[in-house]
């Protein structure tokens, strides 16, 4: 499966604390021989939060996308709650055409050490391809990601982290070009592991 998404663009307005945003979100999801022009998911995020302090911003969002021929709409809250100087509530992920941002409950003992678990929703929608068992038809992925993650952050400008977890929940379902309902399988857990390096200039 390709993906490949195009920059997001954000507008905020912002007073007394309050912030608006918009959020465009263009792209494609389609195996190897699929149609490109049959494969586009579209659509926005819209959200708004509240500063109540330097350390509480709360608020909630929701996204409407256009995911191959299905409209999804997902709501979700956005926390960032630095509860004191070890713990952290935030959401770990962006919200995007796969689903809202989850929540990461987070441990740092020290400026070099992260230890977090948290979980989310997710649902990916790609075309298949025009050769396969349903030519130009749709497959879907949807489960509910359980993790752990270990940070190591080197300095103020370079992060590492490892996630280890669980896909819980998780449903493969396949349609046909019509848009009928050609096979579904609900899986057992699946593992899930991540490594993510980050530098910023």
């Amino acid at each position: 499966m390709r993906r490949h998404a195009l920059p997001r663009i954000v507008a905020i307005a912002s007073g007394s604390g309050l912030q608006i945003g918009v959020s465009p979100l263009f792209g494609w999801a389609f195996e190897s021989g699929a149609n490109t022009s049959d494969a586009l998911t579209c659509g926005a995020i819209l959200a708004a939060t509240k500063v109540f302090s330097p350390t509480l911003t709360v608020g909630a969002g929701v996204g409407v996308v256009r995911q191959i021929d299905d409209t999804k709409v997902f709501p979700f809250v956005i926390v960032h709650w630095q509860i004191d100087d070890r713990w952290r509530l935030e959401n770990p992920f962006p919200a995007g055409p796969a689903g809202g941002a989850g929540l990461d409950l987070t441990c740092a003992p020290d400026d070099h050490w992260e230890f977090a678990g948290g979980g989310a929703y997710r649902s990916t929608r790609y075309r298949s391809d025009n050769a396969g068992v349903t030519p130009g038809g749709v497959g879907e992925n949807r489960f509910f990601p359980l993790f752990a993650r270990i940070a190591r952050n080197f300095g103020a400008q370079t992060k590492v982290d490892l996630y280890a977890g669980l896909a819980l929940g998780g449903r493969l379902s396949v349609s046909d070009a019509n848009g009928a309902k050609v096979a579904k399988d609900d899986y057992s857990a699946a593992p899930l592991i991540g490594l993510t390096l980050a530098h910023r200039y």
